[in-house]
């Protein structure tokens, strides 16, 4: 019998952590938009400076991702209840009155809070993605109408591995011992001791989900517990409408810099990587929530990669060519002619990022500073060195990961549900890059492709390159007459020399 997703949701309050992220807000709204009867959203939001919790709940729901549900914004904001607290602090910050509420009335609970920055000191990576873990695993044991806990994870926290099997792998360390080291050791050794730690592992980032993992299968008794693991996530592949994003990170976000002209160079290999749309990972996510529960089979932790597969995989280096072309016939307002050039090699990278991104970025900012602007670009430049050294690991590296679960769990879902998979059932990569590259540069460089200035720019752009390369073959060439000038002088001046020389000493 196919599941009915959708009506899984009805009257049901959800909790939610790390709802203001990139996952936490694509779930926000497919859970009001595809199921209307939804009961209560309770959503953890820490308070920011000079902005209160509704401020923040307003802002979530006026950007472009609600503007299916824009008649809808005055009842949608009454669904949405925010709860002061903060997954750095024990008991997730909350007050003891919010706490109890939440015991009363929870009945399904989505953990996608997380630290995703991979240069996260190991202190900050194990308070926020093990310990916050722990203390929400803790809340939802005391929830008495609880049917289901979901915990998102990500492929890449078993990438010691080869292959990426659906289930749980044996905890490489106690992670009730990381917590305590995390909570009573100094920062700066704990930084110091870190490559030790974290050992074969690239980063705090992927050395903590692991661990968090691990809190979920030993605290899971009484709780009907899921761990979903996406891939790479990146925009929307159709809900609620193709190619939104909101953030930089992700593969899009390196072309997004290709095609700007500020990456010029990269450290890949020829292997593919695997790409999945942010809202598949949230249709498969709410679709496991309800297949565990129903299933009444509350033992053991139900795990799922959410991955595209190798089908849909493509090398970087095919993606970043891809985005040039593309934007050579819808061309922006970049700095200069797209052309990023990957590389395998370690030294001919770094004898690129000197010629191609150090030299240049230093001549314009030194132009910047005659004109008595802001110098910029040397800054650019060094981020974008950061994060491509930060990328290298899982750029030259390749991982399988298994998604037969995923699939068979998208085969249960009733075509007419609102959760269906139809849609990434046809996906496609690089047409998807295409719409991606498209919304990111509306929604995050402000600029629609193909308008009529840039085209112009482009075409100066393009002049000014072959007039560039025109005189560097002109000036290779005079310099080779010059040299070949130079060198007959020279062999006729030593020969008068070589001649009298000869003359004195016979």
């Amino acid at each position: 019998m196919a599941m009915n997703v959708s009506g899984f949701y009805k009257d049901q309050n959800v909790f939610i952590t790390g709802g203001s992220g990139f996952l936490g807000r694509v779930l926000i709204e497919k859970l009001l938009r595809s199921c209307p009867n939804i009961g209560n959203i309770y959503l953890l939001l820490r308070e920011k400076k000079g902005m209160n919790i509704m401020d923040r709940v307003t802002e979530i729901v006026n950007l472009p991702l609600f503007r299916n549900l824009e008649a809808q914004k005055s009842e949608i904001i009454k669904k949405i209840i925010p709860i002061p607290g903060d997954c750095m602090n024990i008991n997730l910050g909350i007050s003891e009155s919010n706490y109890k509420m939440l015991e009363e009335n929870v009945s399904i609970v989505f953990h996608c809070a997380a630290s995703v920055r991979f240069n996260d000191t190991l202190k900050k990576a194990i308070i926020m993605n093990v310990r916050g873990t722990r203390e929400t695993m803790l809340l939802a044991r005391k929830m008495k109408n609880l049917k289901v806990f979901v915990h998102v994870s990500t492929c890449y926290c078993h990438c010691d591995k080869k292959v990426v099997e659906e289930r749980m792998y044996p905890a490489p360390v106690d992670w009730r011992k990381y917590i305590e080291i995390a909570e009573t050791v100094d920062e700066e050794i704990l930084t110091i001791l870190t490559k030790k730690i974290i050992d074969d592992l690239p980063n705090t980032y992927v050395f903590s989900k692991s661990l968090a993992e691990h809190v979920v299968d030993d605290l899971r008794e009484n709780v009907p517990a899921v761990i979903v693991r996406p891939s790479i996530v990146t925009s929307t592949l159709s809900e609620p409408f193709p190619g939104w994003i909101d953030n930089w990170n992700g593969p899009v976000a390196l072309v997004v810099a290709g095609i700007k002209g500020v990456l010029r160079t990269m450290i890949v290999n020829e292997q593919p990587i695997d790409i999945i749309p942010v809202d598949t990972t949230i249709k498969i996510s709410c679709a496991a929530a309800c297949e565990k529960s129903e299933s009444g089979k509350y033992e053991d932790v139900s795990v799922y990669n959410i991955a595209a597969g190798e089908a849909t995989a493509v090398p970087v280096e095919r993606l970043v060519k891809h985005g040039e072309d593309y934007i050579l016939e819808h061309p922006i307002d970049f700095l200069w002619i797209p052309c990023c050039i990957p590389t395998k090699h370690k030294a001919v990278f770094y004898f690129y990022i000197v010629f191609m991104h150090l030299i240049p970025a230093s001549i314009i900012d030194f132009i910047l500073r005659l004109r008595g602007a802001e110098p910029r670009l040397l800054k650019i430049t060094r981020k974008m060195y950061y994060s491509i050294k930060e990328l290298s690991y899982f750029s030259v590296n390749s991982w399988i990961f298994e998604n037969y679960k995923m699939l068979l769990l998208g085969k249960k879902i009733a075509s007419n549900d609102e959760f269906n998979l139809l849609d990434f059932e046809k996906f496609q990569l690089i047409n998807f890059l295409d719409t991606s590259v498209y919304e990111a540069c509306i929604l995050l460089l402000n600029c629609t492709p193909g308008n009529s200035r840039a085209k112009r720019n482009l075409a100066w752009m393009l002049m000014f390159q072959k007039i560039l390369k025109i005189s560097a073959i002109l000036l290779g060439i005079w310099f080779l007459f010059v040299s070949e000038f130079l060198q007959i002088i020279f062999n006729y001046a030593f020969d008068i020399v070589h001649s009298y020389a000869v003359e004195i000493y016979s």
